[in-house]
């Protein structure tokens, strides 16, 4: 029997598309500190910190919602 393994964190694309849509992610600094930043226009990058919005950060430097970084 053949086992299928899915991923809970979303995909590459995915992640671009939702933070292009909702146009902001959280962020956590590496003093700790969580704060909002604005997404750059294709959806890669934030625009003042300059995090690279991707699956192996995600919930770990950067999220959709704050609460994934507390």
């Amino acid at each position: 029997m053949a086992q299928t393994i899915l991923s809970i964190q979303p995909s590459q694309k995915a992640i671009s598309q939702i933070a292009k849509e909702q146009g902001y992610v959280w962020i956590k600094t590496q003093n700790g500190f969580i704060t909002k930043d604005t997404v750059n226009d294709w959806g890669t990058e934030t625009t003042w910190y300059k995090v690279m919005l991707n699956q192996k950060t995600y919930g770990i430097t950067w999220a959709f919602t704050k609460g994934e970084l507390e």
